[in-house]
């Protein structure tokens, strides 16, 4: 299905529901990039080249891949394509594809849980300001030499928020970052994570909060002197679904 979706604040609990087991059946896509010009001539800016806007609270979306088809590499100006962007609260995701390229998912605001998803993308291809948890996700890096996975925007060390990933595969093509920091107090976990050897050895481009990780990729040898590594219960906090208060709005 070729369109742009955008669902208001005005219409909570909506739920697009496809075959969680055939998730390429249902594909909405689109190709808008941030350098397009809207019908009054000003360009769009990576917000609004989303081919699904959520505003609404309690979405829901299982088995279906959302998709913006811009291809960007290191330094293209302008070519950010945003497939989804979630800026309600207490939404969910299970079994969803997001595929695309710079800024394929932004997780805006709010509280979202991200269960076995697979999305795709070379540039800081997950991004924004909320708190979410990921959980047996599958990441999967297209960049032809380097890129970034993840972009949180933390603006002060009292935001409670957080990209929080917990057994998730990550595999695909070049170095990229495990994230870079948008602001300065950016923070994002990877904890019990299966990660392939497509990570730069420096780990990450600026302040981080990594934890526990397996494989060729996990390595930490070369990483960057301000990495953390956390114990167990140092990082216990974020690693299940009461990161997200899951007990309050989960039924799963």
């Amino acid at each position: 299905m070729r369109e742009k979706l955008y669902i208001p604040i005005t219409k909570p609990y909506i739920s697009l529901i496809g075959n969680k087991n055939r998730v390429t059946d249902t594909v909405i896509t689109w190709n808008d990039k941030a350098s397009d010009k809207n019908i009054n001539g000003v360009e769009l800016g990576t917000y609004k080249t989303a081919t699904v806007a959520i505003d609404s609270d309690y979405f829901c979306a299982t088995g279906i891949t959302f998709e913006n088809t811009i291809v960007a590499k290191p330094g293209d100006k302008g070519r950010q394509g945003v497939a989804l962007r979630i800026t309600g609260d207490k939404a969910v995701f299970y079994r969803v594809k997001f595929l695309g390229g710079q800024d394929t998912l932004l997780d805006d605001l709010g509280t979202h849980y991200f269960y076995q998803c697979h999305i795709r993308g070379s540039v800081d291809f997950i991004f924004g300001t909320a708190r979410s948890l990921y959980e047996q996700c599958v990441i999967t890096s297209t960049a032809e030499s380097y890129g970034a996975i993840a972009a949180h925007h933390r603006a002060s060390p009292d935001d409670d928020t957080g990209f929080s990933f917990v057994r998730c595969v990550i595999n695909g093509s070049g170095k990229v970052y495990l994230g870079r920091a948008w602001g300065n107090y950016s923070r994002t976990i990877y904890s019990n994570c299966y990660i392939e050897d497509v990570i730069n050895p420096l780990g990450w481009s600026d302040w981080n909060d990594p934890s526990r990780q397996r494989g060729s990729g996990a390595n930490t040898k070369d990483w960057v002197p301000w990495a953390k590594t956390f114990s167990y219960e140092e990082v216990r906090p974020f690693v299940d679904r009461k990161y997200i208060k899951g007990e309050q709005w989960l039924n799963l």
